[in-house]
């Protein structure tokens, strides 16, 4: 599975993104919790001419703030522009002479000066840590994380932990949308060389026949990215994952899959993703084999190390 964000946002826009979520037909039933620096606006240092706009952003830094320039090109061409933002400058406002506005959450801002090519120049401010992984599904996938964000128990934990031990942090939530990988992780014969085989085409087809749910897809996962960034506000999966004994996935095992693997993508966002287990990265592979390299031979072995698994951040 590949996923990328839907957004980034705070618990208080949630209504806007679910509203938007529904108007384009995206199922967002896995999310990510996390933490980044606070950022806002310094409102005194806005200044306004007809071929600029220059400003300072800041990030709150324990009891002091490291700042940095905001420079960019006047798009609406006149010094005729209104400057909002109100306390705590996260957020604010150009408004042209016609009642044109741009601007919004300063960190989204921050990205998009960046753009989509940040691999060699990441801003560790926009990195996000991973506290906790989750998904909403519902008996028909009708329950998006969104709805259970609104009223979720862990994340108002760790607000309340954050407000109380990390104030200079501010909480994000990531809805991811997920989709097929280009390529099928496929078992051929167990120890069997070669793969070409009756038995391995007879497999193949099984694959293909049986394909496994997306509810099930959704649960391995949730698990592998648990398993994989260890978050703090999670315990299941942590350390135990896969397991053939854990019926949410089981399908996989039924049809004979090699490994599950996820990919997550969050560079067009400019935001690294990263916890105490793992770097921060723009591109992470998770991938877990189902069965002990005694039982099968990797297809995929990346890294030649006898697990035959490519963890960790890519770049």
């Amino acid at each position: 599975m590949v996923g990328t964000p839907y957004t980034i946002c705070r618990q208080v826009h949630l209504d806007v993104v679910d509203a938007k979520a529904k108007t384009d037909g995206v199922s967002l039933n896995i999310y990510t919790i996390g933490v980044r620096p606070k950022l806002s606006i310094d409102p005194d240092s806005v200044v306004i001419s007809k071929g600029r706009i220059r400003g300072c952003f800041r990030a709150q830094k324990q009891n002091g703030f490291v700042s940095f320039s905001w420079d960019e090109p006047n798009p609406f061409g006149t010094e005729n522009v209104k400057f909002e933002t109100k306390y705590p400058y996260s957020e604010f406002s150009l408004i042209g002479p016609k009642g044109r506005v741009i601007g919004g959450d300063v960190g989204a801002v921050l990205a998009g000066m960046h753009g989509t090519d940040i691999s060699d120049n990441p801003n560790p401010l926009l990195d996000i840590e991973v506290l906790y992984v989750g998904q909403s599904y519902g008996e028909a996938g009708e329950r998006s994380a969104l709805t259970r964000l609104r009223s979720h128990e862990t994340l108002q934990d760790i607000y309340a932990n954050i407000h109380e031990r990390m104030p200079e942090k501010d909480v994000w939530l990531i809805p991811w949308i997920f989709n097929e990988a280009q390529y099928q992780t496929i078992s051929f014969g167990g120890l069997a060389e070669g793969g070409d085989g009756p038995e391995d085409m007879e497999h193949v087809e099984k694959v293909q026949a049986n394909p496994v749910s997306y509810r099930q897809k959704i649960n391995f996962t949730e698990a592998a990215m648990i398993r994989y960034f260890q978050p703090p506000y999670n315990t299941t999966f942590k350390n135990q994952f896969p397991n053939h004994e854990h019926k949410s996935y089981s399908e996989c095992y039924a049809v004979d899959l090699n490994l599950v693997a996820v990919e997550l993508q969050t560079w067009f966002v400019a935001t690294r993703l990263y916890s105490e287990k793992i770097q921060p990265g723009l591109y992470h592979v998770a991938s877990f084999p189902l069965h002990s390299a005694e039982e099968r031979a990797n297809m995929f072995d990346f890294s030649n190390t006898g697990a035959g698994v490519r963890n960790g951040p890519i770049f």
